[in-house]
């Protein structure tokens, strides 16, 4: 390069602009709780939870003799580790009958020692009735009997 050469620098500002006016959304309930609902069996009601996190349908031993179901062996026995970490092993299993509404059915269930609820529906019930979740509305569909 020599002195005649014209050089020319350019100076380019950037600028961040932070808007500080935006909406605080409201902590909607349904954002962070999982659906439950109850159920009736001889005169009391049972929570019934639907996780869709949940590998498994589980019924709570302790309701399990309460409803007066028989449980059997589980044809495939495992350990399942719980929210806190701590591994319990599923020896036995139930078939519960579940009443909503005009619906009427029967789903195995795990046995097992939770405290969430009383009978914890997941994928495998979401799964069998292709059951689909409105997060927004605070429910879930599924056809029962060409019914929606």
């Amino acid at each position: 390069m020599t002195d005649s050469d014209d050089v020319r620098v350019f100076s380019i500002q950037l600028s961040v602009i932070r808007c500080s006016h935006t909406a605080v959304r409201d902590e909607d309930w349904r954002r962070s709780s999982v659906f439950h609902t109850y159920i009736t069996h001889e005169g009391k009601n049972y929570k019934l939870m639907i996780d869709e996190g949940s590998c498994a349908n589980i019924i709570v031993k302790t309701t399990l003799e309460k409803m007066s179901f028989k449980a059997e062996p589980h044809s495939h026995s495992h350990h399942v580790n719980w929210v806190d970490k701590t591994p319990q092993s599923i020896t036995q299993r139930c078939q519960v009958p579940i009443r909503m509404s005009n619906c009427e059915d029967h789903v195995w269930c795990d046995v097992l020692d939770i405290d969430a609820a009383h009978i914890l529906l997941g994928r495998p019930w979401l799964y069998d009735l292709d059951v689909t979740s409105l997060g927004r509305c605070n429910t879930y569909e599924f056809k029962w009997n060409g019914k929606q």
